[in-house]
């Protein structure tokens, strides 16, 4: 038997996730533990590769006399000859237990030898002396391949410390340690199991050549989106990615944020990582952006709307929404009024609703950070909008109102709302790139301002480039620059406001929208 640098942990959970990249790998490790309904999961193991039973399983389970029985009836059952044996629980703050368990995990091993299994020993052990026990009994019985399982060693928060008596070494240093001491034997392979996030897969390649990896992070991490590259894991809850790797590069932007795409870009990717040498060009590159419309979508941008102001407008704009059945509805510059006077709350519930209902028709919402008194609004921390009315913030902080689940949407629009937005739209021709910022309104001349933008925006060599400076609707097609007016009827400024909006087309056109305009916007 000879193991490849990297072999992934499959559940039943994320199997159909792994067959689809079946054909990459040599083999594969299921653990016992996860497994309900061996026979309908029979079927979907792949017979593309060699799968390997894992006794690595929650200690109440190890600690049942006859779960190394029930292990071999199941590894029969399914067909499996490869396993991973065998796991017993053991300590610091249990030295007796540990030793214990270490003979008892040797004796498993001489029980499936005897079965006639394929069989991968587990080393086991807490202390030095009783690892080493277990590397004797290892050796003494043939094996020149061997696996050390360190998922805790890695992500606990304990130390060693009192058990051992250096007060400074961590879990990490005792686990290198342990390391160490097992590659002293003549081990072919050491298979190190729960190891291969991206995270510490370069230190411990770097430890010796014979090491192997294993891991289920590939799948955990998706669910928590985060999408591995060569330099770190990326969060792309609030992003969305562009890949070219075989399984991302086929699939449409909306798609690959998905945590099954996340998970299977992460599962090709920690194969590149570990299977070829770390000084190698990995020719997977990502690229990120807060937005990518595919062909078929079409973006709408407003912004100023001032909801709960008495002289917003608002309505208008969600006319113009709901005749449009834009794809996307950014909202950039002051969405909401919070201060002094106005319609207040009942008019975010209304506004709230319209949203809704353009959701249900099938229109995403993006709230771009706005400006109050020039400041991103951390909406958090307004007394005024958590607490309406006559609501007492330590009396009646837990007392619900009728804005309570209008507020929730909002605290959620306002928790991924950016300052910055940078938007990529797939067309027939080269794709188009748009940066869009929040900014306040600039106190001067409309042409002036126009032609500082596109100086800015030719300064930082970008495509498109749309600001909040202008309480007006203008576009440059030429200078490639543009603002989308604000939807309040007053304002204290150097330009009189006006509403209205900027569409991104489907066919990527970008045009001002009007109320007058709408028949002829599509």
């Amino acid at each position: 038997m000879k193991l490849t640098r990297y072999i992934p942990i499959v559940s039943p959970e994320s199997i159909d996730i792994f067959n689809e990249l079946s054909h990459e790998f040599e083999y594969a490790i299921i653990p016992y533990y996860t497994i309900i309904w061996p026979r309908s999961l029979k079927p979907k193991l792949s017979k593309k590769v060699k799968w390997i039973l894992s006794s690595i399983m929650p200690d109440d389970l190890l600690r049942e006399k006859d779960t190394h029985i029930k292990f071999r009836k199941l590894a029969e059952e399914l067909g499996i000859t490869h396993i991973l044996v065998w796991d017993m629980p053991t300590y610091l703050n249990k030295p007796e237990e540990s030793l214990g368990n270490t003979y008892t995990s040797l004796d498993r091993l001489e029980y499936f030898i005897d079965h006639g299994f394929k069989v991968i020993p587990l080393i086991k052990g807490a202390y030095e002396d009783h690892i080493r026990i277990s590397l004797g009994g290892i050796r003494a019985l043939g094996f020149d391949i061997a696996a050390f399982h360190i998922s805790e060693y890695l992500y606990t928060e304990l130390r060693p410390y009192p058990e051992l008596s250096d007060p400074f070494m961590s879990a990490y240093d005792l686990m290198v340690s342990y390391i160490k001491n097992i590659l002293e034997y003549d081990f072919r392979q050491l298979l190190l199991v729960g190891a291969a996030s991206p995270n510490y897969a370069y230190r411990l390649m770097d430890l010796d050549d014979r090491i192997c990896l294993s891991g289920y992070t590939w799948y955990i991490d998706a669910g928590e989106k985060l999408l591995y590259t060569e330099k770190k894991n990326i969060n792309v809850k609030n992003r969305f990615y562009e890949c070219t790797c075989p399984y991302c590069s086929v699939k449409p932007p909306l798609t690959r944020r998905s945590s099954s795409s996340i998970a299977q870009h992460n599962l090709y990717f920690s194969n590149w990582l570990i299977n070829y040498d770390i000084d190698y060009p990995v020719d997977v590159e990502v690229r990120l952006y807060d937005l990518i419309a595919d062909y078929s979508h079409d973006i709408l941008i407003a912004a100023g709307l001032y909801v709960g102001h008495r002289d917003s407008i608002w309505r208008g704009l969600i006319h113009i929404a709901k005749r449009l059945k834009p794809r996307y509805l950014i909202l950039m510059g002051n969405t909401l009024y919070i201060d002094g006077f106005g319609k207040g709350q009942g008019e975010w519930i209304k506004f709230m609703e319209r949203l809704m209902e353009l959701r249900l028709n099938g229109t995403i919402t993006i709230l771009m950070k706005s400006y109050g008194e020039e400041r991103p609004i951390n909406i958090t921390r307004r007394y005024k909008f958590l607490f309406p009315g006559e609501i007492d913030p330590l009396m009646d902080n837990l007392r619900e109102t009728i804005y309570d689940e209008a507020l929730m949407k909002l605290i959620r629009l306002y928790a991924t709302a950016k300052s910055k937005l940078t938007i990529k739209k797939y067309r027939d021709s080269k794709p188009l790139t748009l940066t869009l910022e929040t900014r306040p309104i600039e106190e001067k001349d409309v042409e002036r301002t126009l032609e500082e933008l596109a100086r800015e925006r030719e300064s930082r060599a970008l495509e498109w480039f749309i600001t909040t400076s202008i309480n007006q609707p203008h576009i440059d097609t030429e200078k490639m620059v543009a603002t989308p007016g604000i939807w309040r009827r007053t304002w204290n400024t150097y330009t009189k406001p006006e509403e209205g909006a900027l569409y991104l087309t489907r066919r990527g056109e970008v045009k001002i929208i009007k109320g007058v305009d709408i028949d002829g916007a599509i």
